[in-house]
């Protein structure tokens, strides 16, 4: 008895195993070129599904860092209709490609509310192009504007606004101070809502 449960268990460990076998490839990842497909077994997918599962499965990664994907942009070796090709491939609408394309190429990071307040009122980021921002793109918002630089950037901001759906008419802080009780819950809801707070 003892003996059929333990035969039970190692036919058992054997079927996961060989269930493996249709996962893994048998070769561990190289640096350099092999004479095998290491994904062979996900080649009945699209490749990027077939990269996609392989990272659910294993945790491999099949892309290189974006960072590296931005230094070839850089360089060249990826350009702009490279970039736009992939994402009408993905049915990114044309009119959200360049916003896009914007963001994949220049590393745009999240910040906060507070991070943003900062750099609205200290570095007046709604009045003037900041200094890492690149003097083709300046030219270009320019001229599809055909506005001043402070006029331009704020209709760009209050479009992304509506198009987010988000709202930035959040008193200073300091105006907070002689608000009455009812507009200090108006506008505790409001930054709630925005999910500006925990």
């Amino acid at each position: 008895m003892v003996h059929d449960y333990i035969q039970q268990q190692r036919d058992l460990l054997q079927t996961a195993i060989a269930g493996l076998d249709a996962v893994l490839p048998i070769q561990a990842p190289l640096q350099d070129f092999i004479h095998f497909n290491p994904l062979m077994n996900y080649e009945h997918l699209p490749f990027a599904q077939a990269l996609r599962q392989v990272y659910e499965q294993s945790g491999s990664i099949g892309y290189l860092p974006a960072t590296d994907y931005r230094k070839c942009y850089k360089h060249g070796r990826i350009n702009r209709h490279d970039i736009n090709s992939i994402l009408e491939q993905d049915n990114v609408p044309a009119s959200e490609r360049e916003l896009y394309l914007t963001i994949l190429v220049n590393n745009i990071k999240a910040i906060s509310f507070q991070q943003m307040r900062w750099q609205v009122e200290e570095n007046r980021a709604l009045e003037q192009f900041q200094s890492n921002v690149a003097f083709e793109q300046r030219e270009k918002l320019l001229e599809a504007a055909e506005q001043s630089e402070a006029v331009a950037i704020q209709a760009l901001w209050e479009a992304c606004l509506q198009r987010l759906e988000l709202n930035y008419d959040l008193p200073h802080p300091e105006a907070l101070l002689n608000l009455r009780l009812k507009n200090i819950n108006e506008v505790w809801d409001s930054i709630k809502q925005q999910g500006m707070v925990g």
